[in-house]
């Protein structure tokens, strides 16, 4: 793929956005497309430049491996020793601002949210993460490593 939407990609997937700079391609279909849209792909095949158009599609909540939105119900969580573990989903992300998409990017939390239904097609697993650490004798050391 050389162009998602009119902007060029590079060999790593990524493109200059002009409020994020450099970012993944997936941004243009989450961020600023919506089901129903046609988008312009150009890619490269057998070395000959072709151009495609694709139409997104809703992905429904259930087909998600973690739901990206839960409005009705407070996201799920284990406590145990000090340490907050919980599902990876679209709600906690969204929780770090309105520039979520570029700090997921850093941890790479963003990706697994993408790719879930990818990484995991048998749907049985879960992205799980340590989403707190509370102050406690026991979590000093784990406090530390976080730090």
């Amino acid at each position: 793929m050389t162009a998602v939407a009119n902007n060029e990609i590079d060999q790593n997937g990524n493109y200059v956005d002009p409020l994020y700079g450099k970012i993944e391609f997936t941004n243009l279909l989450t961020a600023h497309a919506y089901p129903g849209d046609v988008v312009p792909f150009r890619i490269q095949r057998s070395g000959k430049p072709n151009a495609v158009k694709c139409t997104l599609e809703h992905r429904d909540a259930k087909d998600y491996v973690s739901p990206p939105y839960n409005l009705v119900q407070p996201p799920r969580y284990y406590v145990l020793g000090g340490l907050i573990f919980q599902e990876l989903s679209r709600q906690y992300l969204k929780e770090w601002g309105p520039n979520w998409q570029r700090r997921g990017l850093r941890s790479g939390l963003v990706y697994l949210d993408h790719f879930q239904s990818e990484l995991f097609p048998d749907r049985n697993r879960r992205v799980v993460i340590l989403s707190q650490v509370l102050p406690a004798n026991s979590t000093i050391a784990t406090m530390n490593l976080l730090i």
